[in-house]
């Protein structure tokens, strides 16, 4: 992620990105989870929550 973070351009950010969701695969491998799987999950999550555009991120949940 650091990498992703200090990326200058465009490509360089891509690349990033790239080897994040590569990590993310690996991951899923682990537990059979194939990345369309991943990929309808995303998209249902989105749905019902909503994305991250505007950067709005929740740290933590008090009960």
């Amino acid at each position: 992620m650091d990498e992703l973070l200090q990326a200058k351009s465009r490509e360089e950010r891509m690349g990033e990105m790239a080897d994040l969701l590569e990590v993310v695969y690996a991951l899923g491998v682990i537990d059979g989870i194939e990345p369309n799987e991943i990929e309808h999950v995303r998209k249902k999550k989105r749905a019902e929550r909503g994305g991250f555009e505007e950067r709005i991120f929740l740290i933590d949940v008090e009960e």
